[in-house]
């Protein structure tokens, strides 16, 4: 497993099980790399694994990624091309799984990544910004039993920090 980039600028994930090292050589024009006896088995090919990926490395960055992309696709070799924040959000298959979601109430940022935790028998709230420091703080108080006076105190004691909406009132 390493990342490479080919001649036009495209970084790709590379995954590569031992049994399918031979194909992944030949299809890249290194059918002799494969009776090389520094990689003639599995433990001598991880021994010598950061000669194999410098060779490898040079061979990728030869070529563009539609050409890896037919050599990986016909030998049935795992990839995956690394795409930078604005292809991600752009992806389909992201946002018909529901992993890039619409953000509500965060100005300029209309989209985030979805929560990877899914509770059995809880919904998902929908993604909305973060709250402002201490912006419920007056709500949290009230659930707490705190009456209108006793958070007033609070906040002119600097015990509790004044939100932005109580500076704007004073």
């Amino acid at each position: 497993m390493n990342l490479y980039k080919s001649s036009d600028d495209i970084w790709f994930l590379l995954v590569v099980t031992p049994d399918k090292i031979p194909a992944v050589v030949k299809g890249m024009g290194l059918a002799d790399v494969a009776k090389d006896p520094r990689f003639s088995d599995p433990a001598k090919l991880a021994a010598n694994m950061k000669e194999l990926t410098a060779i490898v490395d040079g061979i990728f960055r030869s070529q563009p990624m539609a050409h890896w992309r037919e050599i990986l696709d016909a030998a049935h070799i795992t990839y995956g091309l690394v795409r930078d924040p604005a292809e991600v959000v752009k992806d389909p298959q992201l946002r018909e799984n529901g992993i890039v979601v619409p953000l509500e109430g965060a100005g300029n940022l209309t989209e985030t990544v979805s929560s990877p935790i899914q509770v059995h028998g809880v919904n998902k709230v929908a993604a909305k910004r973060a709250p402002e420091l201490g912006e419920h703080n007056e709500e949290v108080l009230k659930q707490l039993g705190f009456d209108p006076d006793q958070i007033a105190g609070l906040v002119k004691s600097g015990a509790v920090p004044a939100t932005k909406k109580r500076l704007a009132a004073a």
